[in-house]
């Protein structure tokens, strides 16, 4: 979930970057305020909204592989953007072969 604020179409990744962004605004009903009391508050004022970002996964290329095991990371051919994709390894126990010391697995 991401956070979209509605008057400059401005996607913050968090909630605390929202929080942030409204603080800066210079609003001083805000200076002492809570972080729960300026989201209900901008959010009453229909000012930002929650929004589901899709990712074209077809529009991504593999970057680099992170760290072999748990995540490699891919990048947006468009955007730059890089994304950390878990990995996980599915063994195939049906097919399982002998080991006679070399890699050929045909």
């Amino acid at each position: 979930m991401k956070y979209k604020w509605k008057k400059t179409e401005q996607i913050f990744n968090t909630e605390q970057d929202l929080i942030n962004h409204l603080r800066s605004l210079g609003d001083v009903t805000f200076n002492d305020a809570s972080d729960e009391y300026i989201l209900n508050e901008s959010y009453q004022n229909d000012e930002w909204e929650c929004i589901e970002v899709k990712i074209d996964l077809e529009n991504l290329e593999f970057d680099y592989e992170g760290d072999g095991v748990e995540y490699e990371v891919w990048k947006d051919k468009t955007t730059g953007k890089q994304y950390v994709i878990p990995i996980e390894i599915q063994r195939n126990w049906d097919e399982i072969k002998e080991y006679n010391g070399k890699f050929n697995i045909n």
